[in-house]
């Protein structure tokens, strides 16, 4: 497990701003000029996105280091995480960075809120820290000043809410990386369970010259085998107590030519199609056991997480597990428990 010391972050690195389940709250303007401030004395800054890095992940990192780029052109923008096909034709392939310059260097935490759900370890060894967020804190938090808006639909809202506050240009390909963001993370939604300001949201970008048809088509293209391995998925899928649930090993998705980010992320999918209250995703690779975990109604998977270390959202959470440690039924007879009360 990666770990951070107080060492890598600012003495005052609990500071967190957050519109609901506030705590340590600190003054909005001050954050927003605190971020400003350590991003201009930065020679160089490594931007991460999350393991299993969806839409809103690498569209923020990629949106922000454009923003970046234009507004400081001197300093050294890196952006950092694992390669997913889907993203790679959009965005292209995340930066190379070395060790050296990942050491020395300012980094920006986006769409995640803890180490280990970080697309690159060598975050527990940048200079300072600073994230931006739309998920509640978890148990393994980063412990670094935060701007974390929970009412938000995705994560490069929380990014170009600050950009506007701020002042800085935003270039079109910035506007179009959050829109894109913004779509992916909008897919979960149905039109009943929008959140209130989804179309003052969706609107800004608009203005800003966004194209939501554009971002809407890049966020629901499909791999070829990513359609077989979604069929592979309703083959396996187990149905009981309300929960759907499935544990797809390497071979299940590497023999189709999917890799193992793309995989884990196929838990909506799996929501789709289903009448179950919630379903739980679980892939293995290298060790670990990715739990991916969404839900409809009033189920919480972000309190199921919670009890095994993860966190996320009420209806989109999730925990990585060491295969060691990782016990099937536990999770799921907890799971099933939940779907009772």
């Amino acid at each position: 497990m990666v770990t951070l010391s107080r060492a890598h972050v600012f003495p005052f690195c609990n500071l967190i701003y957050a519109t609901k389940r506030k705590r340590n709250v600190y003054n909005l303007s001050q954050m927003d000029t605190l971020f400003l401030n350590e991003i201009k004395k930065a020679d160089i800054i490594t931007i991460y996105s999350h393991h299993f890095p969806d839409g809103d992940a690498v569209g923020t990192a990629m949106g922000l280091r454009s923003v970046l780029a234009a507004a400081f052109p001197e300093k050294k923008i890196f952006v950092l995480g694992e390669d997913v096909k889907k993203w790679v034709r959009v965005f292209g392939p995340h930066d190379g960075a070395s060790d050296e310059d990942v050491a020395n260097s300012l980094g920006i935490v986006v769409d995640h809120n803890g180490p280990r759900r970080c697309g690159d370890r060598r975050v527990a060894t940048v200079r300072q820290l600073l994230r931006f967020d739309h998920h509640i804190d978890a148990g393994d938090s980063y412990p670094c000043p935060t701007i974390c808006e929970v009412d938000a639909v995705s994560a490069s809202q929380v990014v170009l809410s600050w950009c506007l506050r701020v002042g800085l240009p935003i270039p079109k390909d910035a506007i179009q990386a959050f829109m894109i963001a913004f779509a992916d993370d909008s897919v979960q939604y149905t039109e009943a369970n929008r959140p209130i300001d989804y179309e003052k949201q969706l609107q800004i970008m608009v203005d800003l010259g966004g194209d939501f048809a554009a971002a809407d088509a890049c966020a629901r293209w499909k791999d070829p085998a990513e359609a077989a391995y979604e069929k592979l998925l309703l083959e396996r899928k187990v149905e009981e107590g309300g929960i759907c649930y499935a544990l797809m090993v390497e071979n299940d998705y590497l023999s189709i030519g999917l890799s193992y980010p793309a995989a884990g992320v196929k838990s909506s999918f799996l929501l789709d199609n289903t009448n179950c209250r919630a379903v739980l995703l679980f892939t293995c690779c290298a060790g670990e056991v990715r739990l991916s975990a969404r839900s409809k109604d009033d189920y919480s998977v972000e309190a199921l997480c919670a009890h095994f270390g993860g966190g996320g959202h009420e209806q989109a959470a999730g925990v990585i597990f060491k295969a060691e440690n990782f016990d099937l039924k536990t999770v799921v007879e907890e799971a099933k428990r939940r779907a009772k009360l």
